[in-house]
C-alpha cells in the first residue's frame, strides 16, 4: 500500500544516472611543423577535436534540457517531495525548482525572507472578520453538521461519510454568510455557483497554466474591441461584478481584479476547508488530544464566541496539524517584475518566482524539537499546561516561546511574512476553531481506514482524497 510520503515523495530521476563523455585537451606550446604533412595532420586533428567537442557540448545541452524538463513535469505530481529534497541539499542556501511554466527560486533563511519582504512591489510583486459574526457562525456550523450527516446512511448508530466534500460544503456556507450576508446563503442557485466556482477555478487554473502563450492575444483583442465601443460577449459572473465596482478614475488592472477575486473567495474556501480536513484527520490519528480539548471547549467556548479569542489548546492543535500537513509546501511568493539580485548573488529574471519552502521549514530541527512528530500542544504556554491535570494531558514537545495560530514568524509561513502577511488570518483562525469545535462537541468520529493514504499531490498542494471516509456517532 502506498504511503503519504510516497505520494508526496521525490520521484526518481533516471537522467541523473547518465554520464556525459568529457573531452580534455591539454594546451601545449605553439610550434611550426617541420613538414607540410605534419602540419596538415595537425590541422585535421584540431578540426576533429573541435567537431567532437562541439558534438559533446550539443549532446550535453540536449540531455541537460531533457533532465530539466523531466524534473519540471515531475514537479506537478511530486512538488512537495521535490522541494523537500532540494531543501535538504541546499543547506540553507537558495535553490531553484522548475515547473513546466516557471522557474522558482526558494529561500529559507530569515535574512533572505526579509529581503523578499523588503523588495519594492515594482520589483517583486505579491499580485504579477469581525468577532460579532462568531455566534451566528457557531449556530450555523452546528445545524449544518446535523444537516449534512442526516443525509448519510446510519449503521448501528454510526454514520460513515467522506469528510472532504462535506468540509467544502460547510466552509462555503459559513464563509458565504460572512462575506455575502444572510439573504444570499438562502439562495440555492447562488450557493451552487459559489461552490462550483471554487472547484472549477482549481481545475481551470491548472489547465490554463499549461496552455501555449499564443492563445493570450485573443483575449487582449477582445478587450481592445470593448474599449473601442464594439460589441463583445457579455460576462455575468463574479469577475464582472468586481470590474463594475472597481474605482472608475484609477481603473484596476487585470492582475488586480484577479487578486481581489482570489483573495475574497477562492483562497478562503480552498485553504480553510483543506486545513480543517487535515486537523480532523489528525484528531482521529491522535485521539489522546480530544478529551483535553473538549474540556477546554466546555469551559471556555462561550467566552470565545463573545470575544473571538482564547481556546489555546485547540489553537495549538490546529497550528501543529497545519505545520506537519501544510496545504501548500511554499509561501511568500514573489514574481520578478524586474531583474532582482539577492545579497548572496542569487539572481531572478523577469517572470521568475522567489518563494520560501514553507513545508520544509516546518520540519527544521533548529526551529522545532522533534520536528516530524505531532505534538498537539507544543505552542501552548508552559505555565498554562502546568495548570492542567498532567495525568490527562498528553505529553508534548515544547517550543522555547509559546505562540498562536495567527502569529506570523519566519519559522511558520502559513500566513506569509512581513508587510504582506495575510490580513484575514485572525478571522480564518477563529473560523477554523468554530467548525472543529462544533464537530468535537457534538460527535465522536474516527477514520474508517486509518492506514489509507489521505491526500494526493499536485504541484505544491496536498489535496485531500475526496473518498476518505470518517465514521460519525452523535454524542447526544
Amino acid at each position: 500500500m502506498m504511503s503519504n510520503t510516497t505520494l508526496g515523495g521525490f520521484l526518481p530521476l533516471p537522467f541523473d544516472s547518465l554520464e556525459l563523455p568529457r573531452l580534455s585537451i591539454q594546451r601545449t606550446a605553439t610550434y611550426l611543423p617541420a613538414r607540410p604533412a605534419a602540419g596538415f595532420s595537425l590541422i585535421m586533428l584540431v578540426i576533429v577535436f573541435f567537431w567532437a567537442s562541439q558534438k559533446t557540448s550539443r549532446t550535453a545541452t540536449i540531455i541537460g534540457f531533457a533532465k530539466q524538463r523531466y524534473r519540471a513535469w515531475a514537479y506537478l505530481f511530486a512538488g512537495p517531495g521535490i522541494i523537500q529534497h532540494e531543501f535538504l541539499k541546499s543547506l540553507g542556501k537558495p535553490f531553484e525548482v522548475h515547473a513546466p511554466d516557471v522557474r522558482m527560486v526558494f529561500v529559507s533563511s530569515p535574512e533572505h525572507i526579509k529581503e523578499l519582504d523588503r523588495a519594492p512591489d515594482t520589483v517583486l510583486s505579491l499580485n504579477g472578520a469581525a468577532k460579532h459574526l462568531l455566534p451566528d457562525l457557531s449556530l450555523l456550523a452546528h445545524s449544518r453538521w446535523e444537516e449534512l450527516l442526516s443525509t448519510k446512511p446510519t449503521v448501528n448508530g454510526a454514520i460513515s461519510a467522506p469528510l472532504y466534500p462535506m468540509m467544502i460544503n460547510m466552509v462555503v456556507l459559513l464563509n458565504a454568510r460572512s462575506l455575502f450576508g444572510e439573504e444570499l446563503i438562502k439562495n440555492q442557485r447562488f450557493m451552487n455557483s459559489a461552490l462550483g466556482y471554487v472547484e472549477e477555478t482549481l481545475l481551470n487554473a491548472e489547465i490554463i497554466k499549461l496552455l501555449p502563450k499564443f492563445l493570450v492575444p485573443a483575449r487582449i483583442a477582445e478587450k481592445d474591441q470593448r474599449n473601442l465601443g464594439q460589441s463583445t460577449p457579455q460576462r455575468n459572473d463574479c469577475i464582472q461584478w468586481i470590474i463594475d465596482t472597481a474605482p472608475k478614475q484609477n481603473a484596476w488592472t487585470a492582475e488586480r481584479v484577479i487578486y481581489e477575486l482570489m483573495a475574497i473567495w477562492f483562497g478562503s474556501v480552498h485553504i480553510l476547508s483543506t486545513t480543517i480536513v487535515y486537523v480532523v484527520h489528525d484528531l482521529c490519528l491522535h485521539p489522546e488530544y480530544i478529551d483535553p480539548i473538549r474540556r477546554e471547549l466546555e469551559a471556555s467556548y462561550d467566552e470565545f464566541e463573545r470575544t473571538g479569542h482564547g481556546l489555546p489548546l485547540l489553537d495549538s492543535f490546529i497550528k501543529e496539524s497545519a505545520r506537519l500537513t501544510p496545504v501548500e509546501s511554499m509561501s511568500v511568493r514573489r514574481c520578478a517584475l524586474r531583474p532582482f539580485s539577492m545579497s548572496d548573488g542569487t539572481k531572478l529574471e523577469v517572470g521568475e518566482w522567489a518563494c520560501a519552502p514553507a513545508g520544509a521549514i516546518n520540519t527544521r530541527e533548529d526551529y522545532y524539537p522533534f520536528p516530524k512528530s505531532l505534538s498537539g500542544f507544543r505552542f501552548v504556554d508552559s505555565a498554562l499546561l502546568a495548570a492542567i491535570d498532567e495525568d490527562t494531558n498528553p505529553p508534548a514537545a515544547r517550543q522555547a516561546k509559546h505562540s498562536k495560530l495567527a502569529d506570523v514568524d519566519h519559522s511558520f509561513l502559513m500566513w506569509g511574512t512581513g508587510r504582506m502577511a495575510c490580513p484575514g488570518r485572525f478571522y480564518s483562525a477563529a473560523f477554523m476553531k468554530i467548525i472543529v469545535a462544533q464537530l468535537l462537541m457534538n460527535y465522536d468520529f474516527t477514520l474508517a481506514n486509518p492506514e489509507a493514504p489521505r491526500w494526493i499531490s499536485w504541484r505544491v498542494t496536498k489535496i485531500p482524497r475526496p473518498w476518505t471516509k470518517l465514521v460519525f456517532t452523535s454524542r447526544k
